[in-house]
């Protein structure tokens, strides 16, 4: 109570003691028309409402409250009802007459719950939208109270306990509540969503923090909502939870056709002059049927969404000077769109993962004989569910060979590439000269919902002949290829066009080869020269890093000048392909490109030609040049072009018979960036 208005209650009992009101002995026996004209003394000057609860409770023998709410340190813990005795039935007098709603005549001592209390109890509950208004203190307006500052340990948004944290004590504020424009309207809901946000509500504060400490929430007039749909609200600042309930028919009530929640409890600090937003987040039933999500939520038959309102004064606070303020002053809605059956509209997503193996060459070593391979990755195939978590159950993957039956594939592998599970293995069955088939069934893995999982394909190949290389890749079909269901055991046929692996080759001894780093082009930035008769001097140069081992063999590598089908690095077609503003050309006329390599350091070459023995692994610079001229100082290319270079093939010789390996034949990975020429 501020000095003035403790003053103006001593002059109230002070205008007794003189006679301008007939006092009695003493200020318990003053008879109830006393105390009223006491009351509307104060009143008349401005008293606020907690000052007048303080100043009935001293004139009616009952205690007064410091924080014009329930006794200092009360916690509300039991069901009170007409009859109930206590300290708690006291603390629910003082907090009803703070609020307002009760006026105890003069000489009842408060302790006892009568029917001045339960009508006084009522009209809170009424005021408060706590249904049904039957002046019955239960678990609803246990609640309901407690938030109000009747508990201790309720932490506002400024951490401070309970509503002390508001710091602007007396003053009086005004509450204005407007929709939120996030989660926006009609964003999807699935299927055991958690959390998911329904409705926004932008809080703002004048004149005083503000303490919230209710929002009451219309579902409409179908109980599917929260029978159906929806099984428990929060209210969260941000990803903080401040107050949730579960819905039932306990909690959800209902006043004439419409149904409501309330969730209190809770006091969550906007501080004065600003802007705070809370959300309400819902979870979601983890199966939502057909006829749940179309047409039996709240709106209009066919409708498949579901629509959210804060009525007029659904939210309520307290200002500093422990008022209650209301709002919004007009209702506002948001709706949320229901996926039909999430179940019926669950998807599965086959494609090759941007890690599949890329294109190469593998030396079959392992055996007794040395010329098979087992469990070699082929391919990384990326499956994802979407609207409901789906079960793969079986899977058939096709393979396409180069070379026909040069080698066998024997078994192929199935693994989850995130655990290195093996899911299943398939025997690799014939179909044609060049087309063999795997499946793999009752798999039986589930892939979570609206999650990517990564399947590993694995093969072993046996009997490779050393008298070609033999290339295989493999291919997989959603719509055809892989069987999955639901998490309701209904059918789900995944979508996809075929997605097919990189080839890899395979040979029984040989050369191992690869890239080190990423080719790459450069010009020497010098413009082409149009002197007749002279080279121009304009040029672009690719670089290759090309890491060669020998296995099982040695092998024979001739350079440019060996003259011999065993031309490692061949300037012609068969060793480049230059691409001009994107497009793939032959070549660029006579004299117009050159290559460049030699045996590496440590290797004498004998004829032009070097030999990498068994087990010896080189990294070897290739060059390849482009001259912008002929000798004729004919144009090839003109000023602006944009150039490109990608290998195409590699020639070897093992054995006395001649390879050409060219598995990175038209391969991205073993391209140049693009230049300009100069």
């Amino acid at each position: 109570m501020s000095k003035s208005l403790k003053v103006l209650a001593g002059v109230a009992i002070g205008l007794l003691a003189i006679g301008v009101i007939a006092a009695p002995a003493s200020a318990a026996a003053l008879t109830s028309a006393q105390v009223s004209a006491i009351i509307s003394l104060l009143q008349s000057f401005g008293a606020d409402s907690a000052t007048i609860a303080n100043v009935q409770a001293s004139l009616t023998g009952g205690t007064p409250s410091s924080t014009g709410g329930t006794s200092a340190g009360m916690v509300f813990t039991r069901s009170l009802t007409v009859g109930s005795t206590g300290a708690d039935v006291t603390a629910l007098q003082n907090f009803l007459a703070a609020k307002g709603f009760l006026v105890m005549p003069a000489g009842v001592p408060m302790g006892y719950f009568g029917s001045l209390t339960k009508s006084a109890l009522a009209a809170f509950q009424a005021a408060n939208g706590i249904s049904p208004a039957a002046g019955y203190f239960g678990p609803l307006t246990m609640a309901s109270v407690n938030g109000m500052g009747g508990s201790t340990g309720s932490t506002g948004s400024t951490g401070s306990t309970g509503s002390t944290g508001i710091s602007t004590p007396g003053a009086e504020g005004t509450l204005t509540v407007d929709l939120n424009p996030t989660p926006s309207s009609n964003v999807t809901i699935y299927e055991g969503d958690s959390k998911v946000g329904v409705l926004g509500l932008k809080i703002k504060a004048t004149g005083s923090d503000l303490s919230v400490q209710r929002v009451k929430i219309n579902l409409g007039t179908n109980t599917a909502i929260y029978t159906k749909i929806f099984n428990h609200l929060y209210v969260m600042d941000g990803n903080t939870v401040i107050a949730d309930m579960a819905l039932n028919s306990n909690t959800v009530s209902k006043e004439g056709s419409t149904y409501y929640a309330q969730l209190t409890g809770f006091n969550f600090i906007v501080p004065k002059d600003s802007t705070k937003v809370l959300t309400i987040g819902a979870d979601v039933f983890s199966s939502i049927d057909s006829a749940s999500a179309s047409g039996s939520c709240n709106d209009s038959a066919g409708s498949d969404t579901c629509t959210f309102t804060i009525s007029a004064n659904g939210v309520r606070a307290v200002d500093g000077a422990g008022i209650d303020q209301t709002g919004p002053t007009t209702a506002f809605s948001n709706s949320v769109s229901i996926s039909g059956s999430l179940v019926d509209n669950s998807t599965l997503t086959v494609s090759l993962s941007n890690n599949s193996p890329l294109a190469r060459q593998i030396v079959a070593a392992d055996g007794a004989s040395r010329n098979e391979v087992t469990e070699v990755e082929l391919a990384k195939f990326n499956l994802k569910a979407s609207g409901d978590k789906v079960m793969v159950t079986d899977w058939t993957t096709r393979f396409a060979s180069t070379t026909g039956n040069a080698a066998t594939m024997a078994t192929a592998y199935l693994y989850d590439d995130s655990t290195g599970q093996l899911l299943g293995t398939g025997a690799i069955s014939y179909a044609g000269v060049n087309y063999s088939t795997a499946a793999f069934s009752n798999i039986d893995t589930w892939i979570p919902k609206d999650t990517t999982k990564t399947f590993s394909l694995r093969i072993k190949v046996t009997g490779v002949n050393s008298a070609a290389l033999f290339g295989v890749g493999a291919s997989t079909t959603g719509s055809t290829d892989v069987t999955a269901e639901n998490s309701q055991g209904t059918s789900v046929t995944p979508s996809g066009s075929a997605s097919t692996s990189a080839v890899a080759f395979f040979v029984d001894k040989g050369l191992q080869i690869s890239l080190v780093g990423s080719p790459s082009a450069t010009t020497n930035g010098v413009p082409q020269s149009a002197t007749a008769n002279t080279y121009s001097t304009s040029s672009v140069t690719a670089l290759f890093n090309v890491k060669l081992k020998a296995v099982d063999t040695s092998v024979l590598l001739g350079n440019a000048a060996s003259g011999t089908a065993g031309t490692a690095f061949a300037s012609s077609s068969t060793g480049f392909k230059i691409y001009v503003n994107g497009s793939a050309v032959t070549n660029l006329g006579s004299g117009a490109t050159t290559t460049s390599f030699s045996a590496p350091s440590g290797y004498t070459e004998t004829s032009n030609t070097f030999t990498l023995q068994d087990g010896d692994e080189v990294t070897i610079p290739v060059t390849y040049s482009i001259l912008g001229r002929t000798a004729a100082s004919v144009a090839v290319l003109s000023q602006g072009t944009q150039v490109a270079v990608g290998m195409e093939g590699i020639q070897w010789f093992a054995n006395g018979v001649a390879y050409t390996s060219n598995f990175m034949a038209g391969r991205s990975e073993w391209r140049t960036n693009s230049v300009t020429f100069p």
